[in-house]
């Protein structure tokens, strides 16, 4: 069972010691009754007890009923696919140099910047062809290609206006809807005009020629990319967007004249250019002149030049040496290609940070050349910032130069660069030596690691490592380890999903689906059922390249997986192959193979792990939802036969996955008589579910059975009208006492009805659920009662189904005193059935949870675990006060007033917390009422919600050592549970089941009595049956119906706490019979005591002190009994007035009665020395000699005792008189 456990265990350590100074008994020296004191003093027993003390009803689907959240409370999914990818198809590479001309405008310092592409134009090679022009044309052109290899690529060299014109247009008519770059280098013509327009030549050279944006708009069209290297080039930015905005008013006016003109959206447009305006390009001789050009094209060897530049190195490395880095840019693994590889990842990870989500994703995902360009401009930024330039962009992006990981670039470099000289040396085979590679990345994978484990998670700060992350993939050195650190990042839940799949990592987690490393699949696993749980859309994916048959592989029991929980493992895969199906046909198709089947089956009865079976169950229910192909493949293989097994699963969701997926297992379109026959067999089989102690089975039962009756309506039209025929003849017979016919004039019916089928059982069952504790539950059987009846009243017997209805409710009119109303369906709206379900829904939020990290509870430090402390705490002071004070308690009067207020309503059952200063209290109809004793006010008050006739019969409270539950048992046999019961804001019902079913009100009844064992988890219920039925709190099922061997009924029950198997119950003839779980059927019952001659008032078994058992019956005899004899051991008169309660203290020797004549005396449970009495307040109008004590309840370590009086609504609270002297002569 997967419960949630608590650091706190029962409080047995006082039991050890506390009695070692108890006066000795009356018949010897002073021992534990019952044989117990091995058990009680034993360490280890007592340690086992410790460690195993669970808390019960408060697991999640005890706060959500099984509902899913709704939707605002979903963390909403982001889009992270590239739906308007785009490619940069073509480019135009304008050159206008012209070599050795100096332009006008420009004022050339000596010694110059004069490299462009790295050549230097002043030198020719003499070569025919091979003019510098071309050489540097060629160099561009290749450095372009080392970013994108698939664009075409144009070049200009000093263009006029006509070719300048031709090129554009030609790639752009090529290009189509897809982007084409600019690139524009103006170091030979003048800068641009104060309207933006760059120059370029006339035919013969003689003059520049200005060209206008908006001509070069034009042709251009959109999308584009443009480079500007030039000075004064933020100038054209800006005008460019003035002409851009000139062209939508015109787009404007086009589409108003004809809307389904085609036209140009030039906002799609980016720039990149080299400074602002009225900014000059740098003229430092050890920089290149295109130096904003060698940034965006060779980044690395203008980043090593620059650093070298800003750190002179001690090891003679020379500028030269910056382009001699060894290796290829494509080979991570050589030293320029690491140094690339680190560049990547770290201009990625600083425009992560730095920009805005929307516009990452539009500048560094969209387009590869748009990427690379921009990437390598965070570099332009850092570097030309330095020579008093400023390079802008459009779309804008903020300042970078200073961000911190710069640092660790510079770190990267200066690595390789120490490395240098050996390299080279290396290469030259003047040496031997063997690159170091860098720590950069294993860095920090440890910073990401560091965030994960300090908290910046739990904040939900962005990690600013995740796109470092992502590059770390594509290697296989820190592939395993960055896996392991990405599915702990993805555990902490759908905010952390979103985040990774809009970085990029859904291409790569994909692509590891073709690998066959074994070490890699759990976390492959792990990571993809979080993907989909956020996003079901990423199902087409799985489908291609049949990357689903990864997690089929890895579903199969006989498969290995390196790890030690692998039905975790094999859960999630189950999940996966689930959301792979749900909603995806094609899903089902390929997934449908009898290897699907057999492991899901297989998995059914793996009973370590319920998970698995839950998932195994949903996979398959997810296989053939209106698939038949699947469900003829499931009767090949009896999958609805092997399902059925899990209608007593110990846990509650795996019965609920059970139902879900033979809920879809009906609906095979042709019925044959074959699937007729097995839909029936399955409907049987699943009857006595309805009696589940779990609303959210319960409910899910009722989803079965609302497709069921959609499925087979007319059976249930005959079966409703037969229940109202039954109904009406039971009517007649009680109240009027006509004996049952079958018809009579004026209802003439058809007297050939089937009885006894599994639709006349499925529909007394659906009657049941409509009227269930839980609401949900109750709302969702009154809908398919409302169909039912509505098809009843449609259907050809409608004639005589109406005039049995309104002869039942005239019946139930006339006996309107003795029975409420009947009530039949309401025709004002028309229901619709199947009823949905949500469990799947529900389940699946479990993969959207952490799940790696321990619970806020159990997280020291954290405040409901420091809330658990001090209750702990304050727990063991209560114990360690109160223990000392009970040999005081037994020789004193108990009459010093400690409390008193008005309920309101008259007290039936009180019951203390051990605890908080919290007095339960219940009336005689419904109402609970929550008191502060300490304070003496009222907490709360709310309804039970008990029907008609029943009341409350039955309180306590469970989980009490943490955060306590209120449980309540009616004389209708439900039991239901509260939490926050003290809160009228919050008070919530937890679970509510029907205990007992067959308990029927009568005059004089026990209702439903109960006993609470929070060791064991057990609820034993018994009353006015002939059973004692044993409830798992744990599993929410029946577990054991015990017979009672009496014709009596049960009046009041208690059990060992300690072991919890042993328990006594009274009876109204007087009886005590004592039972122990562990014997054999029928033979339970081990010992019974007829000593008693009238009703039994009470029994309890004290959970520490002497352990007493004792019993009172309504003579006024108390007895004390030890299971062992066979004759009691003691027997006090406590009274000769009629003895209405019996209360007895948990620790101290002390009991107490409430007799007929207003008094409540208190006695010595060792000696029967009467010690004091009180009498409850009762109303001035009220005969005090004529008024019984209602209810008595102690404290279960104070040393107080509550009472109250019949026909008033007053309690009073009294404590020993003699604690304050013991305490005061304690301390000194």
């Amino acid at each position: 069972m997967l419960r949630a456990k608590t650091d706190l265990g029962p409080r047995h350590h006082e039991r050890q010691v506390q009695d070692e100074d108890e006066p000795e008994h009356g018949d010897g020296e002073w021992t534990i009754r019952h044989g117990w004191e091995s058990q009680l003093t034993s360490e280890e027993y007592q340690n086992l007890l410790s460690s195993t003390f669970f808390m019960y009803f408060t697991d999640k689907k005890h706060e959500t009923n099984g509902n899913p959240k709704d939707d605002s409370e979903i963390y909403p999914l982001q889009e992270w696919r590239m739906k308007d990818r785009l490619k940069t198809v073509s480019a135009v590479l304008a050159l206008c140099l012209n070599i050795g001309v100096d332009p006008p405008d420009v004022i050339k310092t000596n010694p110059c910047a004069k490299l462009e592409c790295w050549i230097d134009p002043t030198i020719s090679t003499g070569t025919s062809g091979h003019t510098p022009m071309n050489n540097i044309g060629k160099a561009l052109q290749t450095q372009y290609e080392q970013l994108s290899m698939r664009t075409r690529y144009k070049l200009c060299l000093d263009p006029t206006v006509d070719e300048t014109r031709r090129y554009c247009s030609t790639l752009r008519k090529n290009a189509r809807n897809e982007r084409v770059l600019f690139h524009y280098n103006g170091h030979g013509v003048p800068r641009p005009t104060s309207s933006g327009e760059i120059w370029v030549f006339n035919r013969n050279y003689t003059q520049y020629i200005p060209i206008s944006l908006y001509d070069l708009q034009s042709w251009l069209g959109a999308p584009s990319l443009f480079v500007y290297d030039c000075s004064d080039a933020g100038l054209i930015i800006q005008n460019f967007n003035k002409f851009a905005e000139k062209h939508e008013q015109e787009n404007a006016e086009v589409l108003r004249r004809e809307p389904n003109a085609e036209i140009m959206d030039f906002s799609d447009c980016i720039h990149l250019a080299a400074c602002r305006e009225k900014e000059t390009l740098p003229t430092n001789p050890d920089l290149p002149a295109d130096v904003f050009t060698s940034c965006l094209t060779t980044p690395i060897e203008m980043a090593v030049r620059f650093f070298i530049l800003q750190n002179p190195l001690p090891t003679g490395i020379t500028l030269q040496d910056a382009a001699n880095i060894p290796g290829r840019v494509s080979e991570r693994r050589t030293p320029i290609g690491e140094l690339n590889w680190i560049f990547t990842a770290i201009t990625d990870t600083i425009a992560w940070n730095s920009l805005s989500k929307p516009l990452f994703k539009k500048l560094f995902r969209q387009d590869l050349m748009v990427a690379a360009l921009f990437r390598n401009f965070l570099l332009a930024q850092r570097i030309m910032r330095v020579y008093h330039c400023h390079p802008q962009c459009y779309p804008e992006i903020p300042e970078t130069h200073d961000h911190p990981l710069w640092k660790s670039w510079d770190l990267a470099v200066e690595m390789i660069l120490a490395q240098l000289p050996n390299l080279i040396a290396a290469e030259r085979g003047e040496k031997q030596y063997e690159y170091q590679h860098s720590n950069f990345f294993a860095e920090q994978l440890t910073a990401f690691e560091v965030y994960l484990d300090q908290g910046g998670a739990m904040e939900q700060r962005v990690p600013e490592q995740l796109p470092i992350v992502l590059q770390v993939l594509l290697s296989q050195v820190h592939r395993l380890r960055a896996l392991i650190l990405l599915s702990k990042f993805l555990d902490l839940g759908p905010w952390a999903v979103n985040l990774a799949l809009s970085i990029g990592i859904f291409p790569y987690v994909l692509k590891l689906l073709q690998s066959q490393a074994m070490e890699l699949k759990p976390v492959m696993v792990f990571i993809w059922a979080r993907i989909l749980a956020v996003d079901q859309s990423c199902q087409t994916d799985l489908l291609k390249d049949n990357g689903y048959t990864y997690f089929i592989s890895i579903l199969n029991p006989n498969s290995g997986i390196p790890i030690g929980n692998q039905s975790e493992h094999r859960a999630m895969c189950a999940f996966i192959v689930a959301m792979f199906c749900k909603d995806f046909h094609q899903g089902q198709v390929v997934s449908l193979s009898p290897e699907v089947f057999e492991s899901c089956l297989g998995h059914l009865g793996d009973l370590h792990n319920p998970l698995l079976r839950q998932w195994s169950c949903l996979c398959l229910s997810m296989l053939w939802v209106d698939y038949p192909e699947a469900k003829w493949t499931g009767i090949q293989v009896q999958a609805h036969q092997r399902l059925l097994f899990l209608r007593t699963d110990p846990v509650a969701e795996v019965r609920a996955s059970m139902l879900h997926a033979l809920t879809t297992f009906l609906g095979i379109p042709d019925v044959t008589p074959q699937v007729a026959q097995i839909e029936e067999s399955i409907a049987g089989n699943l009857l006595f579910m309805a009696h589940d102690g779990n609303s959210m089975v319960r409910k899910e039962l009722l989803v079965f059975f609302s497709t069921f009756v959609a499925r087979y309506d007319n059976k249930f039209v005959v079966a409703a009208f037969k229940q109202l025929q039954e109904e009406r003849n039971a009517l007649r017979k009680s109240y009027e006492g006509v004996e049952e016919v079958n018809g009579d004039a004026g209802t003439e019916s058809p007297s050939v009805l089937p009885q006894n089928t599994v639709f006349s059982a499925m529909w007394k069952d659906i009657l049941i659920l409509s009227v269930d504790p839980n609401p949900e539950v109750a709302d969702n059987a009154c809908v398919i009662v409302d169909y039912v009846l509505n098809a009843v009243l449609e259907s050809p017997l409608a004639p005589y189904a109406q005039t049995l209805m309104d002869e039942i409710a005239q019946i139930s009119a006339e006996a309107k005193k003795k029975a409420p109303r009947s009530s039949y369906a309401d025709q004002s709206h028309s229901p619709s059935i199947p009823l949905r379900s949500k469990f799947f829904e529900w389940s699946a939020e479990y993969f959207r949870e952490p799940q790696m990290k321990p619970t806020e509870g159990d997280e020291p430090g954290s405040m409901d675990y420091n809330m658990r402390l001090w209750r702990r705490n304050r727990n063991d002071k209560i114990i360690a006060e109160t223990q000392p004070l009970k040999d005081v308690a037994g020789s004193n009067r108990w009459d010093r007033p400690r409390g008193f207020f008005n309920n309101g309503s008259q007290p039936q059952k009180m019951c203390f917390h051990q605890f908080e200063e919290h007095l339960i209290v219940t009336d005689d109809s419904d109402t609970v009422c929550v008191w502060d004793w300490e304070r003496h006010t009222r907490l709360n008050r709310f309804s039970n919600g008990n029907p008609v006739g029943s009341k409350m019969t039955e309180v306590k409270f469970i989980n009490e050592d943490d955060q306590a539950l209120l449980m309540t048992g009616s004389s209708d046999g439900v039991v239901k549970l509260y939490r926050d019961y003290e809160d009228p804001n919050k008070v919530e019902l937890v679970s509510a089941f029907r205990a007992l079913t067959d308990l029927v009100p009568s005059n004089r009844y026990a209702g439903l009595v109960f006993d609470w064992q929070q060791g064991r988890g057990h609820i034993l219920v018994a009353g006015d049956v002939r059973v004692i039925r044993v409830w798992n709190a744990g599993s929410e099922t029946c577990t054991q119906d015990i017979n009672a061997r009496s014709g009596s009924c049960i009046t009041s029950l208690t059990s060992d706490q300690v072991e919890g198997q042993v328990f006594a119950a009274g009876f109204g003839d007087g009886a005590v019979r004592i039972y122990d779980q562990r014997m054999e059927k029928k033979r339970e019952m081990v010992k019974v005591w007829k000593e008693h001659k009238q009703w039994i008032t009470n029994i309890h078994l004290q959970r520490g002190g002497q352990r007493e058992l004792v019993s009172a019956c309504r003579d006024g005899e108390v007895k004390l009994w030890d299971i062992r004899m066979d004759r009691s051991v003691k027997t006090i008169q406590a009274t000769r007035d009629t003895l209405r309660s019996l209360s007895v203290h948990e620790h101290a020797p002390v009991f107490a009665v409430g007799t007929e004549r207003h008094v409540v005396k208190l006695f010595n449970l060792n000696s029967g020395k009467y010690l004091s009495s009180f009498e409850p307040y009762s109303g001035f109008l009220q005969n005090k000699r004529y008024t019984p004590i209602s209810t008595t309840a102690f404290h279960p370590h104070r040393m107080m005792i509550a009472g109250s009086a019949l026909h008033d609504s007053h309690i009073n609270i009294y404590e020993c008189s003699g604690l304050g002297n013991y305490l005061d002569g304690d301390r000194e």
